[in-house]
């Protein structure tokens, strides 16, 4: 005889698995299903966006252009990093890129140092910029210094 109302791996599963010790496979049958509360119970709250009004994104264009940093912007208006800029770049408020960059000279420079045996972290020290700016373009074309 089929009970229709349950499937044959699902009653499978909780008879072989059953929470206590339940006296017949009709208990089994009759009880509602538990569920695995293990991984739901770690998972971490689900992720809360926040929608600037307009007057929000002027304060935060305003903000920026007086100089308040990124990172002051995200703090004060509860967005991520990625919403500061698209509302400045939707805005078309001019932000600098390439900071970080070495110019053609400094990276010959910066090859000639690392083959007399300086260490990156020094190299960038002397250019104001991260190891990995320095790192990047010496990957490139520069043999590693002798270590």
């Amino acid at each position: 005889m089929r009970c229709d109302s349950y499937n044959g791996v699902e009653v499978m599963r909780r008879y072989s698995n059953p929470p206590g010790s339940p006296g017949d496979l009709g208990e089994i049958l009759t009880s509602p299903t538990r569920r695995n509360t293990i991984a739901t119970e770690s998972l971490l709250p689900a992720q809360q966006q926040r929608r600037l009004r307009q007057d929000e994104v002027a304060l935060l264009i305003e903000d920026y252009v007086r100089g308040a940093s990124v990172e002051e912007l995200i703090g004060a208006f509860g967005v991520n990093r990625a919403t500061v800029y698209a509302h400045l770049d939707r805005n078309a408020i001019h932000r600098p890129r390439g900071v970080g960059r070495l110019s053609a000279e400094q990276v010959q420079e910066a090859a000639g140092l690392y083959r007399s045996g300086h260490l990156v972290t020094a190299i960038a020290l002397k250019f104001g910029v991260g190891e990995e700016t320095v790192r990047r373009p010496l990957r490139r074309g520069v043999e590693p210094h002798p270590r």
